[in-house]
């Protein structure tokens, strides 16, 4: 079958190099027709299957996942791979879509990690008809709901960051290593940029209280947390209590004078101490 060849594009071609065209114009003719019915409202479209180009038309996510601390690591270079690869409209299935419940305090680091992405849902399909929901561990429930809260206030500056990708093509969830070269920003796979401004470093280890991060050089970074500056271009150990995983926003070059707030603090007022 992948051997026939059809015609498009003026050309024949082999069928096989065609089927992630099916994907890409699914998701096309559903924005199209969901702008056609609502041509006042901006079009919302989730697909599960895609290919580069799907990003003018929809949003993805990383496909189902199993629930296990090993996933919840693994899924932050999987979501700066796909950003790079031209889906930066993207996430994961938080708390693992298929697996075992995840257990408290698994489920709130996988919340409190995916409330910085672009897509975030608690989406699961578990044996016997159990499903992740964000009230189903009442010892942790007060940390999941400051997360979500914290995600709300949050949608303008994802909004911000959608809005520029779509017009320049530039992704949003980016490893360290796209703007620093060193080595050991090579190896920084597990904490990723959003946008320029903002630093996200996730706890994928259990029982961590704290979490060695290596900060981009060239500038000061900021812990939205504590409020302590630090130089960038050096790894560090920060606190990264159950509350919270560590952020960071980035202030002024190294060269200049560290000023009270960052600019991301001044445009945005996010009250990140506030969601503690």
């Amino acid at each position: 079958m992948t051997t026939q060849s059809v015609t498009g594009f003026g050309q024949p071609f082999r069928l096989g190099l065609g089927r992630p065209l099916q994907t890409l114009l699914m998701a096309r003719a559903s924005y199209e027709a969901i702008q056609e019915y609502k041509p006042d409202e901006t079009p919302f479209v989730l697909t599960r299957s895609a290919c580069p180009g799907v990003q003018r038309y929809a949003q993805t996510w990383s496909g189902d996942n199993y629930t296990s601390w090993h996933t919840l690591k693994w899924n932050i270079p999987m979501g700066t791979g796909m950003s790079l690869s031209g889906f930066p409209n993207v996430g994961h299935d938080v708390g693992g879509f298929h697996g075992p419940l995840p257990d408290p305090e698994l489920f709130l680091r996988w919340v409190q990690a995916g409330i910085f992405m672009p897509r975030f849902a608690i989406h699961s399909w578990k044996a016997g008809g159990n499903v992740n929901e964000p009230w189903m561990y009442p010892e942790v429930l007060p940390g999941i709901r400051k997360a979500i809260k914290l995600r709300y206030q949050l949608i303008p500056y994802l909004n911000s960051l959608m809005q520029a990708s779509a017009a320049s093509g530039q992704p949003y969830v980016t490893p360290v290593l796209l703007e620093d070269l060193s080595a050991d920003a090579l190896n920084a796979n597990f904490e990723y940029l959003l946008g320029d401004e903002l630093l996200i470093a996730p706890v994928y280890e259990p029982e961590a209280r704290t979490r060695r991060i290596y900060l981009p050089c060239n500038h000061y970074w900021r812990d939205l947390y504590t409020g302590e500056w630090h130089s960038g271009g050096q790894t560090i150990d920060v606190p990264a209590p159950l509350e919270y995983i560590p952020v960071f926003a980035r202030g002024p070059e190294i060269i200049y004078e560290r000023p009270s707030l960052t600019d991301f603090e001044r445009r945005w007022n996010i009250d990140f101490k506030g969601a503690v």
